[in-house]
């Protein structure tokens, strides 16, 4: 079996895994089922809190017996996860589907690219590392889209089919990590906890990784929180839900447009895409803040199209920074940062679209965006340009 074959399966992967019909009336389902929208943020926040908690040991795992053990783990629970909402109809029964999925969630954020960096390391082909990913980011977005445009109709007929639809391909990504080659430059011969250890001390003595680590942490925590307001917003300016998945579909459209010419841009603007993407984006979300008309669907494709840009971009900074004994792990750790800084986060501006206005929120956001590209501006004035990122 060649290595190579690991790129087109790893594509194939990630379009089964995307096909999740569910994604645009995920929240209409459970309030449906007697949740509140508090409980569906307690979900949320679970979620993300089992990704803090188990991001690091599941990198590590990665590092230590193979990544392709791992990424088999997470298809299985992610399954779980899928068959555990199909059948529920309680708090409980979500709490514990929520429970599978975010486990598997954890094994495989930061993995993935781990992963695929190390079969272009092998093949000598790592310079390839922003396209392949970026492709590999933008399948996903497409058919991100056109399952949320799909089960946008399905959902006529049923909210809850939605989920025994995403069954299906789900079913299918389960068996697709078993024919993966596992690479053998990464395999870490260090103990477990002392692997967890290591990379941890790395990453916070390397200035790079540390800030990279940073940076991606608030547009991560920021796009989350946006993205599970972005129902909330399209309902305040009055859209017919019926084109509910008409807009998700242009919205993973255009994240897939995004990651596919991510590595065009960087070519193109050099390190200063960096402050593009921080840019942009929050100058957009400030926008939508004092925006009540559809004008506001534009800004959340120019959003989405920005923040896809730097998936690849600051995967490929921090793959290049890190060791191939510790890169599953540093991975994870960047993962981390951003689901940690999520769960501190959300419950305020949760709060703050109940309380007062969605439109707040993402007012907030933006400044927010807006302190990283300070630090961002701040962190290169003071460091000489070997230091610089």
């Amino acid at each position: 079996m060649k290595i190579e074959s690991n790129i087109w399966k790893f594509y194939l992967y990630r379009i089964f895994q995307s096909l999740t019909f569910a994604t645009p009336v995920f929240v209409l389902f459970l309030l449906e089922n007697g949740l509140s929208l508090t409980q569906i943020m307690i979900l949320q926040s679970y979620y993300y809190l089992i990704i803090v908690l188990l991001g690091i040991p599941s990198g590590a795992f990665a590092d230590k017996f193979g990544r392709k053990k791992t990424i088999i783990l997470s298809s299985f629970s992610l399954l779980l996860g899928v068959i555990a909402y199909a059948t529920g109809y309680s708090f409980m029964r979500f709490f514990i589907a929520e429970t599978f999925w975010s486990l598997g969630a954890a094994l495989y954020f930061g993995i993935d690219s781990a992963f695929l960096y190390d079969t272009l390391y092998e093949l000598k082909r790592k310079n390839e590392y922003k396209k392949v990913f970026g492709t590999a980011l933008s399948f996903s977005q497409i058919f991100w889209g056109i399952s949320a445009f799909i089960g946008g109709f399905i959902a006529i007929k049923s909210l809850r089919i939605t989920w025994y639809y995403t069954l299906i391909p789900f079913t299918i990504a389960f068996f697709i990590p078993f024919t993966f080659k596992e690479t053998k430059i990464h395999m870490s011969q260090t103990n477990y906890w002392l692997q967890i250890k290591n990379s941890v001390k790395f990453s916070l003595s390397n200035k790079k990784i540390r800030y990279f680590i940073v940076y991606s942490s608030v547009i991560s925590a920021v796009w989350m929180v946006a993205f599970l307001m972005y129902q909330p917003y399209l309902k305040s300016i009055n859209l017919d839900i019926k084109y509910f998945g008409l807009i998700y579909f242009l919205f993973f459209l255009s994240s897939a447009f995004g990651s596919k010419i991510a590595h065009v841009f960087e070519l193109f603007f050099g390190k200063k895409i960096l402050y593009l993407i921080l840019i942009v984006p929050s100058l957009s979300l400030i926008l939508m803040g004092f925006t009540k008309s559809f004008f506001g669907i534009a800004l959340i494709l120019i959003i989405s199209f920005t923040f896809a840009l730097s998936g690849p971009i600051l995967s490929n900074y921090i793959n290049i920074n890190a060791p191939s004994n510790k890169r599953a792990t540093i991975n994870s750790i960047q993962s981390l940062a951003g689901s940690l800084l999520f769960v501190v986060i959300s419950p305020f501006f949760g709060w703050i679209a109940h309380k007062y206005s969605v439109h707040l929120f993402f007012f907030f956001g933006g400044m927010l965006l807006l302190i990283d590209l300070i630090i961002l501006f701040l962190v290169n004035f003071f460091n000489n340009k070997n230091d610089a990122v």
